[in-house]
């Protein structure tokens, strides 16, 4: 499934979704950063809301994500 994140920050974003995930469900994903697929594990975090997404909260990061998502959002802040 391929889903669109907003407001990502380094403990997590928010999905958009047409169908829900129920509140804690943990999933393990693939956030694309710098053009590389890094994989971490995550978990709903918020109710979900009619029509809308989810909120989404990283437990873990694998692969170097953390420090390229660091970098990632440093730079477009700067900007």
């Amino acid at each position: 499934m391929r889903l669109v994140t907003t407001d990502l920050s380094r403990g997590g974003c928010y999905i958009k979704v047409t169908d829900q995930l129920p509140l804690g469900v943990h999933v393990k994903t693939t956030l694309w950063l710098e053009r590389l697929p890094y994989c971490h594990p995550w978990i709903s975090c918020n109710p979900p809301s009619p029509n809308s997404g989810n909120g989404i909260m990283f437990l873990d990061f694998e692969g170097g994500a953390e420090p390229i998502l660091t970098r990632y959002l440093d730079a477009i802040v700067s900007n």
